[in-house]
């Protein structure tokens, strides 16, 4: 006949503990990465970095868009290519004054996006590094930033629906980006020269609630 086995009271709490001394170790190694993460975020130093590469964004973007407008044309065949190109030969081609990297961007931001309200983008990372590196507020970010998101996205509509009407893409897709020019064709199918009445709508409306205007 099988004997009962009784496991000891003792033995059980020794065992909880050494368990909850494992745990410890672990839980404190834990502790100190996130302690160590939020003391890099929280390093002045840290700050003042991020700033300046705002800063260098701002500068690089501004450079490779201004020349997209002169080589952007000769540059999209190395884009598409860019892939499959070694990076020396896609560098000896491309024409863009900052070389791939500046084409590749360019092309994207405003040839696959946003045409020529990307350089919207622009002054609101100027300002924000430059708000970070020198403490100062040259013009109240937040209200740029309102400005910017709805100019872009006017613009853009408003340049697509030319585009759409010309149908001269190939020439002019650049001007609206593919978001513009999606959008006003949606917008030409449903309302044809209502897209006009809509856009100026909007306008009317944004004006209203930005500048706060309650009677004319």
């Amino acid at each position: 006949m099988a004997k009962n086995t009784y496991k000891s009271p003792t033995t059980n709490n020794g065992a909880a503990r050494k368990e909850t001394a494992e745990r410890k170790p672990t839980r404190r190694r834990q502790a100190s990465r996130w302690s160590r993460a939020v003391a890099f975020f929280n390093d002045p130093r840290t700050h003042l970095t991020g700033g300046m590469l705002l800063l260098f964004l701002a500068f690089f973007l501004c450079i490779a868009f201004v020349s997209y407008l002169f080589t952007g044309r000769a540059d999209q065949s190395s884009v598409n290519a860019v892939l499959d190109t070694p990076l020396p030969e896609s560098g000896a081609e491309t024409e863009n004054w900052l070389g791939v990297t500046g084409a590749f961007l360019s092309h994207w931001f405003i040839y696959k996006w946003f045409g020529v309200s990307a350089f919207l983008l622009i002054p609101i990372l100027f300002l924000a590094g430059y708000k970070i590196v020198f403490k100062r507020e040259l013009f109240p970010i937040g209200r740029l930033t309102q400005v910017s998101v709805f100019a872009g996205v006017w613009i853009s509509a408003l340049l697509g629906y030319l585009v759409v009407g010309t149908e001269q893409r190939e020439w002019l897709g650049f001007l609206s980006g593919g978001v513009g020019y999606e959008l006003a064709a949606f917008c030409n199918s449903l309302l044809g020269w209502g897209t006009v009445l809509l856009l100026g709508f909007s306008l009317v409306v944004f004006v209203v609630y930005f500048f706060n205007v309650t009677t004319i």
